[in-house]
């Protein structure tokens, strides 16, 4: 009788974890081939991209790819002066801070900054934008954070910082202020020698002197 309880609650227990094996299973062979070949992207090299687009070129994804293709070109006729960038903050204006950010992570890599309303506060934080999300990208091995527990930039040429507000403010730093309309981000590039350069999206920028820039 025991013995045959022993083997009731092998038996149980068993069925969970083959249970749970197969669902695995099945959630990974759920997966499409364009979300596999996403994890291999590196969303700030433009071959990468390219590949992908032209291997998946009707895949929902290639959506967020051709967004990531459209920041890489602004970012390179940019950097060989084949087009004139629309709005600059210089590396001088962002401060002493940006130098000690740069000291801390002058990796090339992604990052966005929120802001958003929840119960009457204000939160800030940060956030993967989805067209450069691609599984190779970046992948920063150490995270510092400043003294207001928000992470740190990259700060790498070719390195890309967006900011999605929905209205409110996100200071980044030295008093430079971001606003963007909706959950649309903007983006900027980390240009070496010049500052953020605007690549894509619409918003309101404040300077530390007060002037404030509308970009679209």
């Amino acid at each position: 009788m025991k013995r045959s309880v022993v083997i009731c609650l092998i038996f149980c227990l068993m069925i969970p974890c083959k249970a749970s094996v197969l669902q695995a299973a099945d959630e990974d062979a759920a997966k499409s081939p364009e979300k596999k070949a996403w994890k291999e992207v590196d969303s700030l090299n433009k071959k990468s991209i390219q590949a992908f687009i032209r291997n998946y070129p009707d895949a929902d994804l290639a959506k967020d790819a051709r967004v990531a293709l459209e920041l890489q070109d602004k970012f390179t006729s940019i950097r060989e002066g084949k087009s004139k960038d629309d709005f600059t903050i210089p590396s001088a204006m962002l401060g002493e801070k940006w130098k000690a950010w740069q000291k801390k992570d002058s990796n090339k890599d992604v990052i966005g900054y929120f802001a958003r309303q929840k119960n009457n506060f204000t939160t800030q934080g940060w956030f993967t934008p989805a067209p450069l999300s691609g599984g190779k990208t970046g992948k920063r091995k150490i995270l510092s954070f400043d003294e207001r527990g928000i992470l740190v930039s990259p700060t790498g040429d070719g390195s890309i910082i967006a900011f999605r507000t929905g209205g409110l403010k996100f200071e980044l730093l030295n008093k430079i202020v971001f606003e963007t309309p909706g959950n649309d981000p903007i983006y900027f590039g980390v240009l070496k020698g010049k500052g953020l350069i605007h690549l894509k999206g619409a918003g309101k920028i404040t300077l530390p002197d007060g002037v404030t820039k509308v970009v679209e």
